[in-house]
């Protein structure tokens, strides 16, 4: 299983930064790709960071009320591998 960062995404043009407002899962939780696993706020809305693979949340890079630039990390997964040896 590999660690994988979990980027602010660029949610649009002209945002450059949001306020992570929430984390809606714990480290050592597994998580779905495409789950939503945190809330971030930008000047104009509340937007969902989804998991970027299945997995388990290793680490929050950033914790609620800070300040994230678009592509810094905010936290890791460790993705489970694809595919299955039988």
């Amino acid at each position: 299983m590999a660690d994988h960062a979990i980027p602010l995404p660029r949610f649009g043009e002209g945002v450059s930064s949001a306020e992570l407002m929430n984390w809606l899962v714990a480290i050592g939780e597994t998580v779905k790709d495409g789950q939503d696993i945190a809330e971030v706020r930008t000047a104009k809305a509340v937007l969902s960071v989804a998991a970027p693979c299945n997995g388990v949340l290793t680490a929050q890079h950033a914790q609620e009320g800070d300040d994230v630039e678009a592509g810094q990390s905010i936290g890791a997964i460790k993705c489970a591998e694809t595919g299955s040896s039988t």
